[in-house]
């Protein structure tokens, strides 16, 4: 059996995974779904969020696990799990990215082909240390297959986003994040990072198995049990 360390992403917490943990707890898994500073639980202030709070965080759970994980990011999350496999990749056993931004060595710059709706849906705060999810466009954006339940659940609990932590890719290198081997599952009707912009990423940070969920950008939510099963095969691979 497998330990699961699943990462979300922007303006979202921990809870996103609520229907995933019970599947994969069934199924005979560990599963740690942490909170990012100053999202879900986390009482971090925004303003004391640096550039490398996400990773810290993650390396402080990956430390704190007594063998290698399967480390899952969502979204943004992309980019908090290869920190984290860059930081300590002897606690990695491998990275998977779903609808997740893919970085690589050397990258200066990540082109997240983000859709315009979600561009448009950033809205800073007066103060500058936070950006908000036009709460318009939150279902279009993020839920658009997911119930009605799950949508009021979600918005709920989304919050501001630390605007430090939006920053560049982490810097990784060949020996160490290079050294983990990753998985990618992308999402077809994704309205957030459409899936051109997933392919893209994954056609120039090759992967080792693509899996595809007909989802939008939210597949805990609307597929979970269909998600739990690739991340079960995932795992199965590994043995």
């Amino acid at each position: 059996m497998a330990t699961f360390v699943l990462v979300h992403g922007a303006w979202h917490g921990g809870w996103c995974w609520k229907k995933m943990v019970p599947l994969l707890e069934a199924a005979g898994h560990t599963v740690v779904t942490p909170d990012l500073p100053s999202h879900g639980d986390d009482p971090t202030p925004l303003a004391e969020i640096g550039a490398d709070a996400y990773r810290d965080r993650i390396k402080e759970v990956l430390e704190a696990q007594p063998e290698p994980v399967i480390l899952v990011g969502h979204s943004m999350g992309g980019l908090v799990i290869s920190a984290g496999a860059e930081a300590c990749p002897e606690k990695v056993a491998t990275l998977v990215y779903l609808a997740a931004l893919l970085p690589s060595p050397g990258m200066q710059n990540i082109d997240v082909g983000a859709s315009p709706e979600v561009m448009a849906a950033m809205l800073p705060e007066a103060d500058g240390l936070g950006l908000k999810f036009d709460p318009r466009l939150v279902r279009s954006v993020f839920y658009a297959d997911c119930s009605d339940d799950d949508v009021a659940f979600a918005q709920e609990r989304l919050c501001l986003q630390p605007t430090a932590a939006m920053g560049a890719p982490p810097k990784l290198s060949v020996e160490r994040f290079g050294s983990v081997s990753r998985h990618y599952i992308e999402c077809t009707e994704d309205a957030a990072l459409p899936v051109e912009g997933q392919r893209k990423q994954y056609a120039a940070s090759p992967c080792e198995n693509v899996y595809t969920l007909d989802s939008s950008h939210s597949p805990f939510f609307s597929l979970p049990e269909s998600t739990c099963s690739i991340l079960e095969k995932i795992a199965a691979g590994l043995g």
